[in-house]
């Protein structure tokens, strides 16, 4: 009876272990320190993928509970701010502290803040319809979107190399980022931000940003060859061929000064290729395949999607050797 009595003793504390969860709480907080509210907050269990969700509060706070023992992801979003993201944060029946930092994309600039980002982001009218087809019977994909959103952002698998840049980067808060001196952000960040533009024909596809310079891609679909009688360039050098619906644009040749997501780096190595879908009327999918043998151990692959813009038109974008935004950054 004794035994009987030390075993299920054992079976309920065994039990009572295994039900204990922990919990994440914080604080989101701007680049100032000031209080973000409404931040989408999300912790998510690296094996199996469980997911707990919230929104900070009016003075920024957050709280996921409920989270069992385990290695867990946090990540924050918020319009007009860059992601943050905080991987292997270890729960047992604990209670752990994560204080989340936004960094805005303009600084809160006035007429180029938080305001305007959350515009963009929020009301978007939801257009349905058929697939358009042009005569010659591939899925045309003109029209004015919505910047591009993150479906799955996958994880780069850095290199040392890649890894200490970006190392540095994190710490002086990505003050040399390209446009910070005016020059081009790089086909994977250009159409995130903002509106962009698609016009095609059987035999052309042009791209065109509106928070880029020089904000255009032409690429053809003629089926010449790439071109080879010229150095890197910012946006590589393209060639666009259909493999049934899907309209896949492969680029090569770029130098080494343009930026990926998450502030990564990247070699005059990189190959990028492109696939670009169009389900329905109103949405795009898009998929890029990075690969870069002195940057990742393995291929990065990004999903995205992006709306229709059917009331909206891209405007010019001019950027110029009078930018003021660099000299009043506070990183070091």
């Amino acid at each position: 009876m004794r035994a009987f009595a030390i075993t299920l003793l054992a079976l309920v504390a065994a039990h009572a272990g295994y039900a204990q969860t922990g919990s994440i709480t914080g604080k989101v907080v701007d680049i100032a320190g000031n209080p973000v509210s409404g931040a989408a907050v999300e912790v998510r269990q690296n094996a199996g993928g469980r997911a707990v969700s919230s929104r900070s509060s009016a003075d920024g706070t957050y709280t996921l509970s409920g989270l069992p023992a385990g290695k867990w992801e946090l990540t924050g979003t918020a319009p007009g701010f860059e992601p943050f993201a905080k991987s292997a944060i270890a729960i047992t029946n604990n209670t752990v502290t994560v204080d989340i930092r936004l960094l805005d994309f303009q600084l809160n600039a006035l007429g180029d803040g938080r305001e305007f980002f959350a515009s963009r982001a929020a009301g978007r009218k939801k257009v349905t319809g058929p697939t358009p087809r042009l005569a010659n019977g591939k899925p045309d994909l003109s029209g004015i979107w919505y910047g591009q959103a993150d479906v799955d952002g996958g994880k780069p698998v850095l290199t040392p190399w890649a890894a200490a840049i970006k190392k540095e980067r994190d710490a002086n808060e990505g003050r040399d980022f390209p446009q910070s001196y005016c020059l081009p952000m790089g086909i994977l960040l250009d159409s995130g931000l903002s509106m962009w533009q698609v016009v095609q024909t059987p035999t052309v596809l042009v791209l065109i940003s509106e928070v880029d310079n020089p904000g255009h891609r032409v690429i053809y679909l003629d089926g010449r060859p790439r071109p080879k009688d010229y150095g890197p360039t910012w946006y590589g050098r393209a060639i666009g061929y259909w493999e049934g619906d899907t309209l896949v644009v492969d680029s090569t040749g770029f130098n080494d000064k343009t930026w990926l997501p998450d502030s990564q780096a990247h070699s005059d190595k990189l190959h990028v290729v492109e696939r670009y879908r169009r389900p329905d009327l109103g949405r795009l999918e898009i998929e890029f395949t990075l690969e870069d043998p002195d940057a990742f151990k393995e291929p990065w692959v990004i999903k995205r999607t992006a709306d229709l813009a059917p009331d909206e038109q891209t405007m010019e974008y001019i950027c110029n050797e009078n930018e003021k935004d660099r000299n009043h950054l506070t990183a070091k």
